[in-house]
């Protein structure tokens, strides 16, 4: 089962998926820009710099994302996007609370 949850920037995306994969038992897929700039052996600051010059690297972000959540049976993808990146879940939840 793949699930995808998605939420404005702080409304307890990350932390939700969390809770919601450790209930099941699932893994939490969350990529960033942070694990992208690790594997380039860049500074997260470099990463994003690069990043702000060119959609290609928010599409290869995206990408992988989907690539991972599709290499398992079972996963939480957590993900401003995920609920419209992942087509292929079987549950997608949009959490809309604003911080307050």
């Amino acid at each position: 089962m793949r699930i995808a949850i998605s939420g404005l920037s702080g409304c307890g995306n990350t932390t939700v998926s969390g809770l919601v994969a450790g209930k099941l038992g699932f893994e939490v897929i969350n990529y960033t820009f942070r694990n992208m700039a690790e594997e380039r052996g860049i500074s997260f600051s470099k990463m994003c710099a690069l990043a702000r010059g060119d959609d290609g690297y928010d599409l290869e972000l995206d990408a992988k994302q989907v690539s991972l959540a599709m290499a398992r049976d079972n996963c939480v993808l957590a993900s401003r996007l995920a609920i419209w990146m992942l087509k292929e879940a079987d549950f997608k939840f949009y959490i809309n609370v604003s911080a307050q």
